[in-house]
């Protein structure tokens, strides 16, 4: 299979969508099956992977295995705001703001446990 395909296959459970929020397919998401009906259901999704593929290329489309690359846009990225940890200074969760005028600076909240630890 090829890695476009296994992108898709691996993503049909929560797929990116340009407006930032996942197209649930709750029916893809294998985590909590038994493992018969695990590997069927990822069975599954490699056939649609390799099908969108194939639907994609034989109607003139190409389709390569190498990413492209990153292009600068005119867009502001959204910023983003970092929740650290003061006992050992790791980063313990990065959010990204969609309204920075909402977001309130300069406050601390101390966690009662290092996650490091």
């Amino acid at each position: 299979m090829s890695s476009p395909a296994q992108l898709i296959a691996t993503n049909l459970q929560a797929l990116p969508h340009p407006d930032g929020t996942p197209r649930q397919l709750p029916g893809f998401s294998s985590q909590l099956l038994p493992e018969g009906l695990r590997s069927q259901v990822q069975q599954a999704a490699t056939d649609i992977g390799d099908a969108i593929i194939y639907l994609l290329e034989s109607n003139g489309y190409q389709v390569t295995d190498q990413p492209r690359q990153p292009t600068q846009t005119s867009e502001t990225p959204r910023p983003v705001a970092n929740v650290i940890c003061h006992h050992c200074d790791t980063r313990v969760l990065q959010l990204n703001i969609s309204d920075p005028a909402r977001v309130m600076t300069g406050h601390h909240f101390a966690l009662t446990e290092c996650p490091n630890r």
